[in-house]
């Protein structure tokens, strides 16, 4: 065929057709030099954009990848380029070929072009990071990393351009600007994932970003947290039990040197210290009333629901956990009393509660008695504001709260003045001075402080975040059912104050950082 068809060419040379053929045929019998010179003639004789496209994008391959010549092929894809400037596919292969020759900086040039001008994501991905390893091969990292920190810029949490920036810096030895790095990674997967919390790929990130940072432990308490979530993946799956838990640090977790990372910005050092101190104080001008609450106690000496509690109390140093009951509140679960420990427990909080959820719940409550912060969880808000403000009045007597009755202040002042115990009179008085002073110090919110204070202590003594987010929502009386899409759990949880704020401190560095502290890392 190939003779007959020279043959015909050299009766008629300019034969078009024929030479197209000829040129196909020798493409298909590898003659890569007689094809070259076929393709040749007919660019000489023709004048069709689209054919000239392939002729020239033909032998641009050819002096590229068969008969390697890299000036031939640079001028082929050129050709292309000047016929089609938005060829993509002709810049491509100019750009690897400038690469491949050491030519960065012609490489880059189109490479730019090319991530400009491709409408494809994953396509304009590629090319750029290209771009930042051609800075980096002409001995330009810092250009290598404005193009990568661009591209973050634009998707924060895209982990090829997360992953390409943190190698970067460990090829160049950069460990300060790695750990920066990793650092603002975790911030920007945290707000994204408080955006879009049923996001999987935004999880699966936040747990790679962590393994990337030698955080194994972090890693495995943030797939709990999806877990707890509803986010089914099953490489997240691989780093938690069964129940999506992981080990907890038990009875480390009531130790006070963790409060520093554990205790919500309204609890300050100084408030503590108050409530240690005036805590009989407390007792006596806000009693708990057990009659209006309708309380019981537990039928039988060994009831299931008193030894769990006392399984639970064993980690905060308590030998004898009393359990009242109430039908008042169905769903409920706090400390009443401190000497002995005493929990006021709904009497549907069995049957709507596993053994996790309970467990969690104990040590909720038991975490806030330990901390004698039990009057704040028992006591109606605006009560306990008063009566605050009475002990500082008490010592400060130009202390006087917006909207509060000065005749008011003074009667409390003094009644809880005289319920302070005498060994306790000296030494309060300068921190309550200090309490009141404290940055963020409101007494309103003392309550829903304290029951965040006792959440993080339990969520760091058990480790199983969705026993912890389902106890919660049940205390609330907003379970969701099992198999529940993710977004209605997370609907839920949004309307839960009080456990999407306990989600947000699962991911978070003080989290992580009390579970080091505490020895979970460990487990």
């Amino acid at each position: 065929a190939r003779k007959a068809l020279e043959a015909a060419l050299e009766l008629d040379p300019k034969r078009v057709e024929a030479l197209r053929r000829l040129a196909q045929l020798c493409l298909d019998d590898e003659d890569w030099r007689a094809a070259a010179e076929a393709l040749i003639r007919i660019a000489r004789l023709r004048q069709d954009r689209e054919e000239l496209r392939w002729v020239f994008f033909t032998l641009g391959d050819i002096y590229d990848q068969r008969m390697p010549d890299p000036r031939r092929a640079e001028a082929a894809f050129r050709r292309v380029l000047k016929l089609v400037p938005d060829d993509l596919e002709a810049m491509d292969r100019l750009a690897s070929l400038y690469e491949r020759e050491g030519a960065f900086d012609k490489a880059v040039v189109v490479l730019r072009e090319l991530a400009e001008k491709e409408l494809d994501p994953d396509e304009t991905q590629r090319h750029l990071l290209r771009v930042a390893q051609a800075f980096e091969k002409h001995g330009d990292p810092r250009s290598a990393e404005r193009v990568l920190d661009d591209a973050r810029k634009q998707d924060p949490t895209d982990l090829v351009f997360l992953r390409a920036m943190a190698e970067l810096y460990q090829r160049q030895g950069a460990h300060s600007a790695l750990s920066m790095h990793l650092g603002r990674a975790l911030g920007d997967f945290r707000r994204a994932i408080e955006e879009a919390p049923a996001q999987v790929h935004l999880w699966s990130g936040l747990v790679e970003v962590l393994d990337w940072k030698d955080r194994k432990d972090a890693a495995r308490v943030a797939a709990s947290a999806a877990f707890g979530l509803g986010v089914q993946d099953v490489e997240l799956a691989k780093r938690v039990d069964e129940r999506g838990g992981v080990p907890g640090a038990g009875a480390a977790a009531a130790s006070p040197e963790l409060r520093d990372l554990l205790a919500p910005r309204a609890l300050s050092l100084p408030l503590f210290e108050v409530f240690r101190l005036a805590s009989d104080a407390f007792d006596k001008a806000l009693p708990f009333d057990a009659r209006s609450w309708r309380a019981e106690k537990l039928p039988g000496r060994n009831h299931p629901l008193k030894a769990e509690a006392q399984r639970v109390g064993q980690w905060f140093g308590m030998s004898d956990v009393q359990i009242l009951v109430t039908g008042a509140a169905p769903r409920l679960c706090v400390p009443v009393a401190e000497s002995p420990v005493t929990l006021l427990v709904g009497r549907d909080l069995a049957s709507l509660t596993d053994e996790a959820e309970r467990a969690f719940l104990f040590a909720r409550a038991l975490a806030v008695a330990s901390a004698h912060l039990t009057v704040a969880l028992r006591t109606q808000p605006a009560q306990l504001a008063l009566t605050l403000a009475g002990l500082i009045r008490s010592y400060d007597p130009h202390y006087a709260p917006k909207g509060v009755d000065a005749g008011e202040l003074d009667e409390v002042a003094k009644r809880v003045g005289k319920a302070i115990p005498r060994r306790a009179r000296e030494p309060l008085g300068p921190v309550t001075i200090e309490m009141g002073g404290a940055p963020g110090f409101d007494p309103v919110r003392l309550g829903v402080a304290a029951a965040e204070l006792g959440d993080r202590v339990a969520l760091l003594a058990l480790g199983t975040t969705p026993a912890a987010l389902s106890g919660l929502l049940k205390l609330a009386g907003a379970e969701v059912p099992e198999g529940a899409p993710v977004t209605r759990r997370v609907k839920t949880l949004r309307k839960v104050g009080e456990a999407w704020n306990l989600l947000r401190f699962a991911i978070s560095d003080a989290h992580f950082d009390a579970r080091r502290r505490a020895g979970a890392e460990r487990l």
